[in-house]
């Protein structure tokens, strides 16, 4: 039903990749099928990962991406940003919830955050806002009690891949060896396209989710 609450709202409670997160309607619920893409994230940022590196989640919401990233990479630092500052409160909850000492919390419009910095970024993972303003596809009760600014991106959900994508082209000095970033696969197609002028300096691959669906997109440095 559309008027009936999430269920993770009413709760104050969402399990993601082995962990109890506190979620309200400042943010976004954490999907299953994101389980698949940090999985994704941590196979290829295994094969160069060593200690006192820095990972960016960018767009936290709850923080259920950098928390699990804390846990797996416990000598590792983890900075999340968010646009929100009522979502970093949610994540602040967490943050105290789980003892992630080794994250920090940072309020930033997307790649404002490099301007808050002072450290460079080896991997990076992201779950951008990518539905379409005017998708009618989203279920219309997500539509009415999730965070429109989770959800929504502009230039048909493309917004975020492409304002990421030439940060990378542009930035010589933003470079992560490892870069997924979720994505809906009616957007895959286009999103790898985008990518096309990143393929010099990395390997790109589309992953699926457990329901064989497209899901993920990763740059891996060559």
């Amino acid at each position: 039903m559309i008027n009936l609450k999430p269920i993770e709202y009413i709760t104050n409670k969402r399990h993601f990749f082995g962990l109890d997160f506190y979620v309200d309607n400042r943010v976004l619920i954490p999907r299953n099928d994101t389980e698949s893409v940090l999985a994704t994230f941590i196979s290829h940022v295994g094969k160069f990962i060593t200690k006192d590196q820095y990972f960016l989640d960018l767009g936290t919401g709850s923080g259920c991406l950098a928390i699990a990233l804390s846990k797996q990479f416990s000598e590792c630092s983890i900075i999340a940003s968010d646009i929100s500052k009522e979502a970093l409160k949610v994540a602040k909850i967490n943050q105290a919830k789980h003892s992630a000492n080794n994250v920090t919390l940072i309020q930033a419009n997307f790649l404002d955050v490099l301007k808050k910095i002072n450290h460079h970024i080896d991997y990076l993972i992201c779950n951008p806002p990518y539905v379409d303003t005017n998708d009618c596809h989203l279920e219309k009760g997500v539509r009415k009690h999730e965070p429109s600014i989770a959800l929504f991106a502009n230039s048909r959900g493309l917004q975020y891949y492409q304002l990421l994508f030439n940060e990378l082209q542009t930035n010589l000095d933003f470079q992560p060896k490892v870069i997924t970033c979720e994505l809906h696969e009616y957007l895959a197609d286009q999103i790898s396209f985008l990518a096309n002028n990143l393929q010099k300096k990395y390997n790109v691959t589309i992953s699926l989710d457990l329901n064989q669906a497209k899901r993920a997109i990763t740059l891996v440095k060559k």
